[in-house]
């Protein structure tokens, strides 16, 4: 019994491996056509505007990473002075580098759910509200069927707060 266990489990793993061999040799689509598939969800979560550095980086197997994102700032243009005194706009969310670790078995049913999320390089701007502090981006992580929030790490990352007119917790004014 304990044999052909074991044999089952040896063949499962390589008719997954040939899969995954056969997908990315024969039947995987251009890239072209990945990115627009991949940026649908991108905009989904951090609504419209967001841009990142072409191409994706999109493995169905391991996940997606994104090199170079910018989410605008929900809140207006916001800009402070630059390193060279000229003035810099800022993004709500810049970040260098983001890997998404997505469900695959949602992927086969047409839906993107992502586990987990990671970013690297990241400057967040938020704002200040009546209840504390909030991103100053859009973000949303719900799906339709409910399901587990996906967990989010950021690495390396600097934040920006705006404090509300006459603000007592944080200077006004201050980025």
């Amino acid at each position: 019994m304990k044999r052909r266990r074991i044999i089952q489990c040896v063949l499962l793993a390589g008719i997954v491996a040939g899969g995954t061999h056969l997908w990315q040799k024969y039947v995987r689509p251009p890239d072209d056509a990945l990115m627009r598939l991949a940026d649908a969800p991108l905009q989904e979560m951090f609504g419209p505007g967001v841009t990142h550095d072409r191409p994706l980086e999109l493995d169905l197997a391991r996940g997606t990473t994104i090199r170079g994102l910018k989410v605008p700032s929900s809140g207006g243009r916001i800009e402070q002075p630059g390193a060279d005194g000229q003035p810099e706009v800022l993004n709500g969310l810049e970040a260098a580098r983001v890997f998404i670790t997505h469900d695959p078995l949602a992927l086969a049913a047409g839906r993107f759910r992502p586990l987990a999320i990671e970013i690297d390089g990241a400057r967040i701007v938020t704002h200040e509200t009546e209840g504390g502090i909030a991103p100053d981006f859009p973000i949303e992580l719900s799906s339709d069927e409910g399901g587990v929030m996906p967990r989010i790490t950021f690495r390396d990352a600097r934040l920006l707060y705006r404090a509300m007119p006459g603000s007592q917790r944080l200077a006004a004014g201050s980025v």
